[in-house]
């Protein structure tokens, strides 16, 4: 009975530093490339460069919102739910 808001916690804990490494990583990614987007402007007079690591680093912002907001830990355990239930009706 006491392990279980223990856990609750962790879990709590866990998806808040989720969130947190999430949005910091986004900042970073907006931060940065505004930068960019400025230093290629104020260069050539348009966006000659500066789009290439929008869109690798968009990339990866992008997989990371998934982890983050698709991949949780009830997503997972639905997954292995159905999974199982696959293997055990192919046994029988």
């Amino acid at each position: 009975m006491h392990s279980e808001p223990h856990t609750l916690q962790q879990q709590a804990e866990e998806r808040a530093d989720a969130l947190l490494d999430f949005y910091q990583h986004l900042g970073s990614y907006l931060l940065v490339n505004s930068g960019l987007v400025l230093l290629d402007l104020w260069q050539g007079g348009g966006l000659n460069w500066a789009f290439w690591p929008l869109l690798g680093w968009g990339v990866g912002i992008a997989a990371h919102a998934l982890r983050t907001f698709v991949g949780t830990p009830g997503w997972r355990a639905r997954l292995v739910a159905r999974e199982l239930q696959r293997l055990q009706t192919r046994r029988h």
